[in-house]
């Protein structure tokens, strides 16, 4: 779970709010970029991303 995710839920950010208890918060400052094999090695940069699609599953 990201960080800022039960902070987000539990006021409402992104959907209706509701309690959140966690017994603790897992990868803290470990978020990545995945890109497909083929591109390994083609991507080292921000520049290098012109043309391709990125999701983000979580906006705050």
């Amino acid at each position: 779970m990201l960080a800022p995710m039960p902070i987000a839920m539990t006021l409402g950010l992104g959907s209706a709010s509701f309690r959140v208890k966690l017994a603790s918060i897992e990868n803290i400052n470990g978020q990545a970029i995945t890109v497909a094999n083929k591109y390994q090695g083609k991507v080292n940069s921000p520049a290098d991303f012109k043309g391709f699609n990125i999701g983000v599953p979580f906006s705050y």
